[in-house]
């Protein structure tokens, strides 16, 4: 896979106003703050800065794609946190929308780029007037002012008791292109642990499934200030294929147990699932756990039932 950050510089127009700096991962506070607009948390500013959330936003900036980029199968478009209400347009051509700031957001976008420079815009819509929209449809749903129960978006963001009514427009994690042939959709790991050892269940699901695909899982300890000598020896596994998806096991013969703070140590392992089709790497994932079991106790007690959790 082949991932292209769009992470960095673009530009915020609002409404249909002359264009700003803005960066993304960011939002439109951000940016107008950058071009001197007073800080919106310090005395009474809220008060006019909240009026900032109720427009139109359009984020825009070009990119450039290389050929060796298109000889790939696909390329996705690849959102984490569009906040909120958007329509995503590559070279003018919508590519979808997207309506959950709760969630990652990918789209093919591979018939609509050309080799060399392309342009993307995230047309983001007033998040009061989508709200309003849809109240109207079924204004029996909700009380008056409480439409914000029509939108996937932090709570908080339309104001609180310990906050102020400012509603930023952005993206707040990540946002990327991906180019790939296949790819790894999910991974699942899932701890036992029994006389002394812990056994890794490991499942990835891949895009599809095809000839000649294989899966590997690595599991490394990581080393630290406190345990710099300790054994890194890495436990090694080949997945075998069940039905759309690799399984296979890990049984870690000595593990260190990872403690909560001031119980012990927080000693952590590296687990890396790599996907491969022959000798040619489709995809890798990368993860840190710890290994511990954590169990919520109900039992009963002299006072009725206990709730606490026990760990390890």
């Amino acid at each position: 896979m082949l991932r292209i950050n769009l992470a960095g510089a673009w530009e915020l127009s609002v409404d249909s106003k002359s264009a700003i700096r803005a960066v993304l991962p960011g939002s439109n506070y951000l940016a107008l703050m950058e071009e001197g607009m007073e800080d919106p948390f310090y005395g009474t500013n809220e008060i006019t800065a909240a009026e900032a959330g109720h427009h139109d936003h359009h984020f825009t900036r070009t990119f450039e794609l290389p050929a060796d980029v298109l000889q790939f199968e696909h390329l996705d478009f690849v959102g984490d946190g569009i906040d909120t209400i958007a329509r995503i347009l590559i070279n003018g051509q919508e590519a979808g929308k997207t309506n959950n700031q709760h969630r990652i957001w990918r789209f093919d976008i591979r018939s609509l780029v050309r080799e060399g420079e392309n342009k993307i815009e995230l047309a983001f819509r007033d998040p009061y007037a989508y709200m309003q929209e849809e109240q109207r449809k079924d204004p029996h749903l909700t009380k008056p002012g409480k439409a914000k129960a029509f939108i996937r978006k932090t709570p908080c963001h339309y104001g609180w008791d310990w906050g102020p009514k400012l509603t930023p427009t952005g993206v707040i994690r990540s946002i990327a292109l991906e180019a790939y042939d296949n790819r790894i959709r999910e991974t699942r790991v899932k701890q036992t642990h029994q006389d002394g050892k812990v056994t890794l269940s490991l499942e990835m699901r891949p895009d599809h499934i095809k000839e000649n695909l294989s899966a590997e899982v690595f599991l490394d300890r990581k080393r630290s200030e406190s345990d710099p000598a300790v054994d890194c020896r890495a436990y090694k596994t080949t997945l075998s294929v069940e039905g759309d998806r690799f399984v296979g096991e890990i049984v870690v013969e000595d593990p260190r147990l990872w403690w909560p703070n001031g119980l012990g140590e927080q000693p952590l392992y590296d687990l890396c699932f790599l996907l491969k089709e022959g000798d040619v790497l489709q995809d890798e994932e990368h993860k840190q756990i710890g290994l511990r079991t954590l169990v919520l106790d109900t039992g009963k007690d002299q006072y009725g039932e206990q709730f606490r959790f026990v760990v390890n």
